[in-house]
């Protein structure tokens, strides 16, 4: 990385177009599913494509007002094993058990 600029680090063409071929292909991934789960919301639970939507928009709005939350929480926090690393591990046991009950009882 180049020097630091005001607190910034200039990022070279090559920097810049790695960082972005990474956030594309994770952006292809999740645009991938999105589009899998409303046909999967139309044709297997036979729910309207508005009704739908308005599902979408419900959980996009409370994501805006949630992310600033939670990270605002873990910005400030200083737990023993490091600021991210013990928020990831402690957080991935409820959602393993969450996601082993949703495959497991299904409707």
């Amino acid at each position: 990385m180049g020097n630091a600029i005001n607190g910034y680090y200039k990022l070279s063409w090559r920097e810049r177009i790695g960082f972005c071929s990474g956030d594309l292909a994770q952006n292809l991934i999740y645009q991938t599913v999105s589009i899998w789960l409303l046909f999967y919301y139309n044709n297997v639970y036979g729910l309207d494509s508005a009704t739908v939507a308005v599902m979408f928009l419900v959980v996009r709005i409370i994501d805006v007002i949630w992310d600033p939350m939670v990270g605002a929480f873990v910005d400030k926090s200083h737990p023993r094993w490091g600021k991210y690393r013990s928020w990831l591990i402690i957080g991935g046991i409820p959602d393993r058990g969450c996601r082993s009950c949703g495959v497991r009882y299904t409707p």
